[in-house]
């Protein structure tokens, strides 16, 4: 005797589902987008943060350096002090440092925006789970 296979029937997610699932996708899509645009410039950050490091390791070698003064246009000076140098150390305040002083400066700086990066590519990651768990579901809900 030939058992019957019983069938599970395909759930169909309602009308109000699928539209929640519409709003989420899309608010996780911006949400996305928002998290690209925090990284670019946390990246941009990371970048200039080691070409200051660069620049600050010049300083400490060379007499003579050229400092950009904006659209490719440069100045030449005189290191007149190799030791010290001025660096922001927050709220804009500006403060004579050693050279080994700023490099902690930096450095420091450089891991905090390197976390920062981390943890936004984390939940860019998280996002972009989301949002293809939303399309597997709605893909389900086409068949």
């Amino acid at each position: 005797m030939a058992e019957k296979i019983k069938q599970i029937p395909h759930e169909h997610p309602s009308d109000d589902e699928m539209t929640r699932m519409e709003l989420d996708y899309r608010m996780l899509q911006q949400r996305g987008a928002e998290i690209q645009q925090q990284l670019q410039q946390v990246q941009a950050l990371l970048v200039e943060n080691d070409a200051a490091a660069r620049s600050l390791e010049a300083v400490s070698k060379n007499d003579d350096l050229l400092m950009p003064l904006g659209s490719g246009i440069m100045a030449k000076f005189r290191v007149s002090d190799k030791q010290k140098v001025f660096a922001e150390v927050g709220g804009r305040v500006v403060a004579e440092k050693t050279i080994a002083e700023a490099q902690a400066l930096l450095k420091e700086k450089q891991e905090k925006l390197s976390k920062a990066a981390e943890g936004l590519q984390n939940e860019l990651m998280a996002v972009g789970q989301s949002i293809q768990a939303i399309e597997e579901k709605a893909a389900e809900a086409r068949k």
